[in-house]
């Protein structure tokens, strides 16, 4: 997925353009590296699924007014 936007932005000239779309590609990396890490590491994992459960009852509740 990273690779296929590098792709569609290889001819964007624009330097603050760029910049965001490194701050973009650097997000999706790190968030990647942090998804397998949860898969490979239990105590990891159990956080993030503490924290999802959390970040979907909260918008359920916003989605419900």
């Amino acid at each position: 997925m990273t690779r296929s936007e590098f792709l569609k932005h290889a001819q964007e000239l624009d330097e603050i353009k760029i910049e965001g779309l490194k701050a973009a590609a650097v997000r999706a990396l790190s968030n990647y590296m942090l998804y397998e890490s949860g898969t490979k590491d239990k105590k990891l994992e159990k956080a993030m699924n503490l924290f999802n459960e959390g970040t979907l009852a909260a918008s359920s509740k916003v989605n419900t007014r």
